[in-house]
């Protein structure tokens, strides 16, 4: 068993890049790997990984913050390796600070059964976040090939740069893998030149602009659920496996088996 569970926290800059429902994704492709994971949703009056899930709690954090229930009675389980902490997305849940609320739930005794906690952190450049810098092992980074989109992603890496955690960048709706290279190096050379970053700054990978994303949010299934061998399954996969290699030297051990469709769309891409 683990004792010391790592923590891998989603942020993105900027609202509507789809890092909830990558997050959500990412939860149960780690889970499907046997590892014990907790999915915690902090995005206080916004929260929606219960829907995203296909759940209808009847109790969420704010019940638990006001000692009306126990942990155990506010985690969901998804799958055997995957339970979910739903958040409240009515104005009292504004009353308590993300650093309070984080550090109740590491407090206690049952989190130490998971191997991985993936904290799903509001849209915020503040410095309320540096408190999930000071805990967290590794930062998935979300963003969108757009100018908006990845300035603020820059913003995030000014805040971070005095923390050690890495920082894994997403590029989600890209057109093809080259692209999101192009823009990984543009971004991660003006950083070096105007930045002190003590933390190592890596391309996780990037997600397709992809109907079958679209389909699975609006209908409220996992779209790496549904569909194990889509193209953007295969790519989510990608970015977890280099995010915990980078991150653990861990290597995945479950076989991926590329769909037709997935070869024929690659070799299209390399041309």
């Amino acid at each position: 068993m683990n004792e010391t569970p790592k923590i891998l926290s989603l942020v993105s800059a900027k609202g509507g890049v789809g890092k909830s429902v990558l997050g959500a994704n990412l939860a149960h492709l780690l889970s499907k790997e046997g590892y014990k994971t907790l999915l915690i949703d902090l995005n206080l009056g916004l929260g929606n990984q219960d829907i995203l899930l296909g759940v209808n709690p009847k109790y969420n954090l704010l019940h638990y913050l006001k000692d009306q229930v126990n942990f155990e009675q506010i985690s969901i389980e998804i799958t055997p390796t995957l339970q979910l902490l739903p958040i409240d997305n009515g104005d009292e849940i504004f009353t308590f600070s993300h650093g309070e609320i984080i550090s109740r739930i590491l407090n206690e005794e049952k989190v130490k059964e998971f191997e991985y906690i993936i904290l799903d952190l509001p849209c915020d450049i503040s410095p309320q976040m540096s408190h999930f810098f000071k805990i967290s092992d590794l930062f998935w980074l979300v963003s969108e090939p757009t100018p908006p989109a990845i300035t603020n992603a820059y913003t995030f890496l000014k805040l971070a740069q005095q923390f050690q955690a890495p920082i894994a960048l997403i590029f989600n709706k890209i057109r093809n893998e080259q692209e999101a290279k192009v823009l990984f190096e543009k971004m991660e050379a003006l950083a070096h030149k105007h930045l002190t970053l003590s933390c190592d700054l890596f391309l996780a990978g990037s997600i397709p602009s992809d109907p079958l994303i679209e389909r699975s949010t609006k209908n409220r299934y996992l779209f790496t659920q549904r569909s194990p061998n889509a193209y953007s399954t295969f790519q989510l996969y990608n970015i977890l496996s280099h995010s915990l290699y980078k991150l653990e030297h861990k290597v995945l051990q479950k076989e991926r088996r590329k769909s037709f469709a997935v070869l024929v769309r690659q070799l299209i891409e390399k041309l």
